[in-house]
């Protein structure tokens, strides 16, 4: 703490000579202030003292741009510049007033000495915009106590580390009842681990009992020692500051990937694969969430400073606005930290994270969260207010839910090598096993009949590149987003399996311990095998109705249901339904974006059960299918290029929005209809009637 302390003291005037806060830097305000007349009769120290409603106040209007406010010869109205982003230009704003208790913790967690925040924004707020934008704390200078929960003053040049000091031994003394949740798994160092010994600056294997702490940073553009070599004199800036850091807290040693997994060895796999023990294990994670390359460092422990809080003294009215940053959770997620693949396993699977950001030091494990401008008793910590980190915690409920979320978001984020889509995410699905959730080749092995091969991508209008490492069932094998189709109470009527040794088939969902890689790329689906053509739609503009409702008998009375569906431009393939109807399903592919002949379909069926006293009221349950569109590549095997889906109609609202994909309708002369009426499950549909299933090789 000390070494700490005194290097930023020294480095505190080269700090301020290299370091330049942007030209909307609110702190740099104009000479010859005075404040304005709307600024003066604010009743800001009265604010600062009474009790704010609960659900905000109305404190007054503003009207300046962003950079108007910047430019005020008032130091007031420059300081909630800070607060109000160029976005809300040309939209008159409310500045309002709320209790920083309010704000920060759950209703019933009021503090006793509360104080008073405002924030900029619309007239319709919400809490998430209020934590986005960051607010500003009114201090009262003449108050005698300070309150439990306010704005807490930090400096650009140096961290105080004994508030992180604070924050670890709170988590360590009131989250030990939570031994899955916050606490490191002891012992479970992965064998020839190794580690950077902070105090002698060398690699050494990991010494047992051994309490470290582990990086997760990003790499950027190589930098001479892409090789893994360790060299003390040579690091880059993110890991010397890292040890800064790892010193200053207490401990010793340290894990980084670059160096702790020898990128030239054989047991580099072995270590890849043990992601979920490196990171369970470490007393804690530092992410390093500034800059897009190593060598940026951590603000507010090397060379770099962090931006300054705005800050402001009102002396007439004895009260004084100091900036509180916007919420690391919006930081985070803007950050290219968070749109890298490899490190969204690193957040998820550590307990205890130390965020660094341009703004501030912030901590998170799986019970709390805590922020370096925010002063907040360690009692009014809590669980709630990690929801927003969601995407990077795992869930306090079953992982069984949580799968396809995690998956999608991981896909969402950008790999600089294709080959990674599966190593990137294995530690992820290494905890899965432990909850009796296996994958093959990153597709999850869910119950009984249930291996969802018809995921999506999220995007229809891109075309997405192949990664021919990985099947192309699975979204490992495709670049881009992806979405899984996710349905309760559903039968999925198609089989699939898989060629052991012995090269006999056998049903991929009766293997026990998975395969010996490498594992077999291909799966033997049996399905229904149908030819398709496709049809461009492009909605005009001006028609009057935005969805196509579909009318069906709920009932053996004739009793009529009704269900909207969603439409939308873009490449559908044609299913008959009768002779004279026939309806246009949108198709998301991977690839092949125009190449289209010869495409086939295979049809995998579901049914959905209804339980309760209305499932009488559902003719033959409720049908629907997701079509795999495929390519022939040989004589006997097929690739995955797309999908597209058919309703259940009789589901009304109960497949949820995220099953609502496009569809159309037409009658036989092709003419696109608004309203349309079906009197037949999706199984008796004219492309679907009498087609017997067939064994397809899928690779």
């Amino acid at each position: 703490m000390d070494t700490v302390t005194k290097s930023a003291s020294v480095l505190g005037a080269k700090r301020k000579a290299i370091s330049s806060l942007p030209d909307s830097d609110p702190t740099k305000r104009p000479a010859n202030t005075e404040i304005c007349l709307r600024c003066n009769t604010v009743p800001w120290r009265d604010l600062s003292r009474r009790k704010i409603k609960e659900s905000g106040e109305l404190v007054t209007r503003v009207k300046e741009t962003h950079r108007e406010l910047m430019e005020s010869r008032c130091p007031v109205c420059h300081c909630l510049a800070a607060i109000k982003p160029s976005e809300l230009d040309g939209i008159t704003c409310h500045l309002r007033a709320f209790s920083a208790s309010r704000l920060w913790n759950r209703a019933a967690q009021v503090a006793r000495r509360d104080s008073t925040v405002v924030s900029i924004s619309e007239s319709k707020v919400s809490v998430h915009q209020v934590h986005a934008r960051g607010v500003l704390g009114l201090v009262d200078e003449k108050a005698t106590q300070a309150p439990d929960i306010g704005p807490r003053e930090i400096y650009p040049d140096g961290i105080d580390f004994s508030i992180v000091k604070e924050w670890l031994a709170h988590c360590e003394s009131a989250h030990s009842k939570y031994p899955g949740r916050c606490k490191h798994k002891v012992g479970t160092a992965v064998s020839g681990m190794k580690v950077v010994d902070c105090k002698t600056k060398a690699l050494v294997p990991i010494p047992s009992p051994c309490d470290y702490v582990a990086l997760s940073y990003i790499w950027g553009a190589p930098n001479g020692q892409a090789d893994g070599k360790f060299d003390a004199s040579q690091l880059p800036k993110a890991v010397a500051d890292s040890i800064t850091v790892t010193m200053a807290l207490g401990f010793r040693y340290l894990w980084v990937d670059r160096y702790c997994i020898d990128q030239a060895s054989d047991t580099k796999h072995l270590q890849i694969s043990q992601m979920d023990k490196i990171y369970s294990g470490a007393k804690l994670t530092i992410v390093v969430a500034a800059g897009d390359n190593a060598n940026y460092g951590l603000p507010g422990v090397g060379i770099r400073a962090r931006h300054q809080q705005a800050k402001v003294s009102i002396p007439s009215h004895g009260t004084s606005l100091l900036q509180i940053f916007p919420h690391t959770a919006t930081t985070l997620a803007e950050s290219v930290w968070a749109s890298r693949g490899w490190t969204f396993q690193e957040g998820y699977l550590s307990r205890r994270r130390l965020i660094f950001t341009d703004h501030q030091v912030s901590f998170l494990c799986n019970s709390m969260y805590a922020a370096e401008s925010i002063q907040k008793p360690a009692a009014m910590h809590n669980a709630h207010s990690i929801t927003v980190f969601r995407n990077i915690i795992p869930s306090v409920t079953s992982r069984y839910w949580t799968f396809p979320s995690l998956i999608s978001e991981y896909t969402a984020r950008r790999l600089s090598f294709g080959s990674d889509a599966i190593d990137a995410v294995s530690g992820i699905l290494k905890t899965f096993e432990d909850e009796y959730i296996r994958h093959f080749w990153g597709v999850p092995l869910w119950m009984k009949n249930r291996f969802p091969i018809d995921w999506y991508h999220t995007d229809p209008t891109v075309t997405y590149a192949r990664r021919t490492e990985f099947p192309s069932w699975s979204w490992a094998g495709w670049e881009g987003q992806i979405m899984f189709h996710w349905e309760d109470n559903c039968n999925l009527q198609w089989n699939v399996y898989v060629e052991n040794a012995s090269q006999e088939l056998q049903p991929l969902i009766s293997t026990k311990s998975g395969f010996q890689l490498p594992e077999p790329k291909s799966i033997y689906v049996s399905a229904p095998l149908i030819n398709l053509s496709f049809r461009n739609i492009t909605w005009p503009e001006k028609r009057g109705c935005q969805a196509t409702r579909v009318h069906w008998p709920t009932a053996p009375n004739g009793r009529q249901g009704r269900y909207d569906i969603s439409r939308s431009d873009g490449l559908h393939v044609e299913l008959p339904v009768s002779p004279h109807l026939t309806a246009l399903a949108f198709v998301y592919m991977d690839g092949l974006q125009g190449q289209l002949d010869g495409l086939m379909g295979l049809a995998l069926q579901k049914i959905k059960r209804y339980h309760g006293p209305f499932a009488q009221g559902r003719m033959g349950g409720t049908y629907s299918y997701s079509i795999i569109i495929v390519k022939q590549v040989s004589d006997e095997i097929y690739e995955r290029v797309g999908v597209a889906s058919v309703l259940a109609f009789q589901s009304r609202g109960a497949l949820g929005s995220d099953y609502n994909h496009p569809m159309a309708f037409v009658d036989e002369t092709g003419k696109l209809l608004d309203d349309v009426k079906i009197a037949c499950n999706a199984n008796e549909h004219d492309w679907i009637r009498g087609v017997e299933p067939q064994l397809i090789k899928l690779q």
